[in-house]
C-alpha cells in the first residue's frame, strides 16, 4: 500500500544550516527510487512542506536531479500524511510552527510524526515551555534529539526517560555523502560569491562569522575576519557585505557540499554559526565554536552549547572546543594561537548516530 509522506523543513530559509537538513532525509528515497537515473520520476506520494505557514511562499519549488517539486504549506490541499518527518532546528515554546504542529496532530492531518532537532528555551520559564510543548506526549510522535541535553529536556516534558533517541544532526549527512549527481537548486537561491578567490580548498585559519551578532558586536567578528587567513560565509544578506569587504580572502557558499569541499584542508575553523561548526568538527577539523548571549539572551547560547558540549552525552560528549562568554571577554588572539584538541571519537559517534537515524527513517518510509 502506498503511503503519503510529508518531509517538513525550512525549505524556504535563507539559512543554509536550516534549509539543507530535509535534503538529508529525502536523499535515500531519491537515491533508491530507480537505479536508472534517466528514468527517475517524481514520487507522487512525497510532499515537501515548509516549516511555517507559507502563504508568502505560494508556488515555490525546489529542483532535485532536474525534477521540480512544489513546496507546500501545512494547510494546502494535500493528502493526510501517513508519516511526516520534521527537521525543526530548534523548537521554541511560542513559535508559529509549534502551534500548527499541535493543530495538525490534533486534527489528524498527520498520523505519525518524527521530529528531529533541538529545543530553545530562551527566557521562557520551563513550566510554561513544557506546557506549550505538551503535545509531545502524543504516542504518535517520535523525537530524535540532536544532543544529549535536548534529549533530557524532552524526557522532562514527557515524563519518561525511555522515549526518544539521541540522533545526531541531519547536517552531518554532508560530511560523508558522496554522490556528485545529488544536486539541487532553489528558485530564489542566488549564486555563490567568490570575491577574488577560486572555489578551491582553503588552508590556514578560517573564520565563519556570525552575522546574527553583527547588530550587537560588529567589531568582534570584523577583528576575527582581519586576523583570519580566509573567511567563509554561509548565507545571509549581511554576509555579502563581508565578502565584498574582504574580497581578497572571503568566499560565500550557499550549498553544504561546496562548503565541505572548500573547508577540508583548513588548519582551524573558528565559527559563530552552529552548523558550520558541527560540519567541520565532524570532518575532524580542529574547530572552535563561539557562543555568546550578547545577541539573543538565552536563545543562541543554549542550542550552541547543547550541541557543542553534549552532542553524544555528558559530561564528555563535546565534538569541538566551545568558548562561551560575552564578546567583551573572548580573547580572539588566543583563539587563533591555541589549536583545539580534536574530539575524533565523539565526532565519529555523532556522524554514526546521524547515519543510523537516516537509515531508520528510510526503513519506516519503506515499511
Amino acid at each position: 500500500m502506498s503511503k503519503n509522506i510529508w518531509i517538513i523543513g525550512h525549505w524556504c530559509s535563507c539559512n543554509m544550516g536550516d534549509r539543507c537538513q530535509p535534503y538529508a532525509i529525502i536523499y535515500p528515497i531519491l537515491k533508491n527510487r530507480n537505479d536508472n537515473r534517466d528514468q527517475y520520476a517524481p514520487i507522487q506520494s512525497l510532499y515537501f512542506v515548509n516549516l511555517y505557514n507559507s502563504e508568502d511562499k505560494s508556488g515555490m519549488t525546489v529542483q532535485i536531479r532536474n525534477i521540480t517539486h512544489k513546496i507546500y504549506g501545512p494547510y494546502d490541499d494535500i493528502p493526510v500524511a501517513d508519516l511526516a518527518i520534521m527537521t525543526t532546528g530548534s523548537m521554541y515554546g511560542d513559535s508559529k510552527y509549534v502551534t500548527w504542529t499541535k493543530n495538525l496532530m490534533e486534527t489528524k492531518r498527520i498520523k505519525k510524526l518524527i521530529i528531529w532537532g533541538g529545543f530553545s528555551l530562551g527566557n521562557m520559564p520551563f513550566n510554561s515551555f513544557s506546557k506549550a510543548l505538551s503535545f509531545l506526549h502524543d504516542p504518535n510522535i517520535t523525537y530524535y534529539a540532536r544532543s544529549h541535553k535536548d534529549l533530557e529536556i524532552y524526557h522532562k516534558i514527557v515524563g519518561n526517560d525511555k522515549l526518544g533517541r539521541l540522533a545526531g544532526d541531519p547536517m552531518c549527512f554532508w560530511t560523508y555523502y558522496n554522490d556528485p549527481d545529488y544536486g539541487y537548486s532553489f528558485e530564489t537561491l542566488q549564486g555563490d560569491i567568490y570575491g577574488c578567490l577560486k572555489p578551491a580548498p582553503l588552508s590556514g585559519n578560517v573564520v565563519v562569522p556570525s552575522t546574527y551578532a553583527f547588530d550587537y558586536n560588529m567589531s568582534f567578528w570584523l577583528n576575527a575576519c582581519d586576523k583570519a587567513d580566509y573567511v567563509v560565509c554561509i548565507d545571509s544578506s549581511f554576509d555579502e557585505n563581508i565578502v565584498r569587504k574582504y574580497a581578497n580572502k572571503a568566499i560565500m557558499l550557499r550549498e553544504p557540499w561546496k562548503f565541505t569541499d572548500a573547508i577540508k584542508n583548513a588548519r582551524h575553523v573558528i565559527s559563530g554559526r552552529l552548523h558550520s561548526a558541527v560540519i567541520t568538527a565532524c570532518m575532524n577539523i580542529p574547530t572552535t565554536m563561539i557562543i555568546t548571549d550578547d545577541a539573543e539572551p538565552g536563545e543562541k547560547s543554549f542550542k550552541f552549547d547543547a550541541v557543542g558540549n553534549t552532542a553524544v552525552g555528558e559530561p564528555n560528549g563535546c565534538i569541538c572546543r566551545v568558548i562561551k562568554a560575552s564578546y567583551a571577554n573572548i580573547d580572539i588572539d588566543n583563539c587563533f594561537k591555541k589549536l583545539p584538541i580534536l574530539k575524533t571519537s565523539n565526532a565519529k559517534k555523532y556522524n554514526d548516530l546521524t547515519k543510523e537515524s537516516i537509515d531508520l527513517i528510510y526503513g519506516l518510509i519503506r515499511a
